[in-house]
């Protein structure tokens, strides 16, 4: 049996440095498995990019003597296909949308820097065989990673933000943002007894 796994990653990065966008990456990456599957046995070939196929199962075939045992049924005649990909936010938009979060928080908090990155991702993975298997699953969402720093502090960091969701909230991000950091500037008085640190 031949089987081949396919995965597709197209995302864009901003690079936040003290409350400014300072950078924007983009990338689309493709990552192609062939697996041969024989006699108990599995072999494996894959590439990055634009791929042969045929080559890859023939490589693959050709390292079936030394493959991995797998005394697994490899599922057929299934098809099914899940597409989650509602999050529709252009680059330019994700921009205006992130800059005016920064905004808006360093008029709230003059005295915090806001650094990291937000990357919007959209991802694609299918599994396919020559006995009819044919299943694919597409997913889109933005990932918000804030570090949060006061401007007199000598550390990288004070506390964080961080959440990964399927649309861009800019007031749910705003107000936990002004919560987090309201906390933090709430400074409490410490029992004197030994205390346990804990770490997420």
């Amino acid at each position: 049996m031949q089987e081949i796994v396919k995965q597709r990653l197209k995302q864009t990065s901003l690079s936040l440095v003290q409350n400014k966008i300072q950078a924007i990456r983009r990338k689309d990456i493709s990552r192609t498995g062939c697996r041969v599957i024989k006699n108990n046995k599995i072999s494996v070939a894959g590439g990055l990019g634009k791929v042969n196929e045929e080559l890859l199962f023939k490589k693959a075939e050709d390292f079936l003597d030394v493959a991995v045992e797998y005394p697994v049924q490899p599922t057929v005649n299934t098809k099914y296909e899940k597409d989650l990909s509602q999050l529709d936010l252009s680059d330019e938009k994700l921009c205006s949308e992130i800059e005016e979060i920064l905004n808006r928080l360093k008029d709230m908090h003059s005295d915090f820097y806001i650094s990291n990155k937000v990357n919007i991702s959209s991802i694609e993975y299918s599994i396919s065989n020559d006995q009819n298997l044919d299943l694919k699953y597409f997913d889109s969402f933005l990932t918000t990673s804030l570090l949060l720093k006061e401007s007199s502090s000598t550390g990288i960091m004070d506390t964080f933000f961080a959440v990964t969701e399927r649309e861009l909230n800019k007031e749910k991000i705003i107000d936990a943002v002004d919560q987090i950091i309201k906390a933090f500037k709430n400074k409490v008085e410490l029992p004197n007894e030994n205390l346990p640190v804990i770490i997420d």
